[in-house]
């Protein structure tokens, strides 16, 4: 889910028209589709949130997005580095169950992960231990 309190937001319009070029800056948004990233920066839990605009360009008609980040073009919600590496490092290094992890992030850092999300982070001969 995404989180309501974001600390950094970039947002992300079309300034022309892919089809006709014309300057569509000023056409209203016909959606804004929001993203997040999640982090461990300086002992707690930092979200930025990235914003892609759709307008429609009103002399064509053609559908315009802004381009964002390409990692985020999968899921609305991903982890960033450091918290993936904390979380490999809980798992592989020290051995310490999912499910203790989840906690042991939840109470230091306020992150609520889903254990699925855990074993996507995991390298692929890692994943056996966990399943």
């Amino acid at each position: 889910n995404l989180h309501q309190s974001v600390d950094t937001v970039y947002r992300y319009e079309p300034m022309k028209c892919r089809n006709c070029s014309r300057d569509i800056r000023n056409a209203p948004e016909h959606e804004v589709i929001r993203k997040q990233e999640i982090e461990i920066r300086e002992g707690k839990m930092h979200v930025t949130e990235y914003q892609t605009v759709i307008k429609f360009c009103p002399d064509c008609g053609q559908w315009n997005r802004g381009e964002g980040p390409k990692e985020l073009q999968k899921s609305r919600v991903v982890f960033g580095p450091n918290t993936k590496s904390i979380s490999i490092y809980l798992m592989v290094q020290q051995l310490i169950p999912v499910a203790r992890v989840q906690e042991i992030l939840r109470d230091l850092f306020g992150l609520d992960i889903s254990q699925g999300s855990y074993i996507i982070d995991l390298p692929p001969g890692g994943r056996s231990v966990f399943l």
